[in-house]
């Protein structure tokens, strides 16, 4: 299951296990659509 997180007032970030490692996308939202900011998978600590 995602873990979805507010990193600033504005700012949220969604983290998700796959196989590659842990994908890490960061959006906020403007009026009612949500917009992605950036995405990449994280591979190591």
């Amino acid at each position: 299951m995602p873990l979805i997180r507010k990193i600033e007032k504005d700012l949220w970030e969604v983290r998700s296990t796959i196989k590659d490692g842990i994908a890490r996308t960061f959006f906020t939202v403007e009026k009612d659509i949500m917009v992605l900011l950036h995405g990449f998978v994280k591979k190591s600590q």
